[in-house]
């Protein structure tokens, strides 16, 4: 099967027999003709010339420029997309040891003394603070946490 006729019946699979918003159509759309361009680079136009170390291969050149959100989602969108195809048509399924990659958890933000006391201010219990004072927990729920504040 090529991959234009795969992704045709893909689009009428997911827009009509399994229904999904106009928004995830259009991303898994753009998730896929990006996937598809990619294998365009390689002269890939049939499904049953994917194989896993291809998927790995983009997965590692979208890594480069696209934050791991941006990834995961176009990794959803290729493994809905060959879950169709090996389900409906007995096609293989290349991504199916396809793993989301991990996200990296960002570190807490720290206010200084001064931007506390100035979120303090703003409620009008604007007060010297010194090392180990216990803050109110509207200061954490402004964005911020304190290097100082005990728990």
């Amino acid at each position: 099967m090529t991959l234009e006729e795969a992704f045709r019946q893909y689009l009428i699979y997911i827009s009509i027999q399994f229904p999904k918003s106009e928004k995830t159509i259009a991303g898994y759309r753009n998730d896929l003709s990006r996937y598809f361009q990619f294998l365009a680079q390689k002269e890939i136009d049939r499904i049953d010339q994917i194989n896993s170390a291809m998927l790995e291969e983009y997965v590692r050149v979208l890594a480069r420029d696209h934050a791991a959100a941006s990834v995961n989602h176009a990794i959803t969108a290729i493994r809905g997309f060959h879950q169709f195809l090996a389900f409906r048509f007995d096609e293989p399924d290349p991504a199916e040891y396809l793993e989301q990659l991990q996200r990296t958890q960002s570190l807490p933000v720290y206010c200084t003394r001064d931007e506390i006391e100035k979120i303090m201010a703003q409620f009008g219990q604007a007060r010297r603070i010194s090392a180990g004072t216990r803050l109110p927990s509207f200061s954490m729920d402004a964005g911020c946490a304190s290097a100082n504040a005990r728990r």
